[in-house]
């Protein structure tokens, strides 16, 4: 908890973590959208 996906993946390499990189992207991609669409 508290720590950004860079972190994340080199702590636990070990587990699948591709997933969890998409999940995020997606998270950000719909994030910056909403910022983009309130800004206009």
């Amino acid at each position: 908890m508290g720590h950004d996906l860079e972190t994340h993946l080199k702590s636990y390499a070990r587990f699948n973590t591709k997933d969890l990189e998409n999940a995020f992207d997606c998270v950000v991609q719909n994030l910056e959208k909403t910022v983009k669409s309130r800004l206009i």
